[in-house]
């Protein structure tokens, strides 16, 4: 959310705390929106979507300039902007992202590499 949103100074919130406020959020279909929408939903609202963008620096870009609040996963490179990031206590927000590949074939090196960032970037390494 944006820096001087009024929930700023609290460590965690509930979605259902921000069920009132505009929402930043992803286009319809996309993976994130899928989920947000079913964590809203377990919340007990629908979101009022303001904005949608396809990338999460776009959604980022437009909570930090005070359109909105947005649900977005914690990400390497967000640093830049001029937002505050608090844990949302209730529904558990969490996803799981996974790679998969039949170790018998062959994979090129630009695949191994490929895998070896994935693994160290979401393993906190990278």
């Amino acid at each position: 959310m944006p820096t001087h949103h009024r929930l700023v100074d609290r460590p965690s919130v509930s979605l259902a705390e921000i069920a009132d406020e505009p929402m930043i959020s992803f286009k319809t279909g996309y993976g994130p929106r899928t989920i947000i929408d079913r964590l809203c939903a377990e919340a007990g609202f629908t979101p009022r979507i303001a904005f949608e963008g396809e990338e999460i620096h776009t959604v980022a870009g437009l909570a930090a300039a005070g359109f909105g609040v947005a649900l977005i996963p914690e990400v390497k490179g967000l640093g830049g902007y001029h937002l505050a990031k608090l844990s949302v206590s209730f529904p558990e927000c969490r996803r799981i992202i996974g790679v998969a590949w039949v170790k018998e074939r062959y994979l090129s090196p630009s695949a191994k590499r490929f895998l070896q960032f994935v693994m160290e970037y979401f393993n906190g390494e990278a």
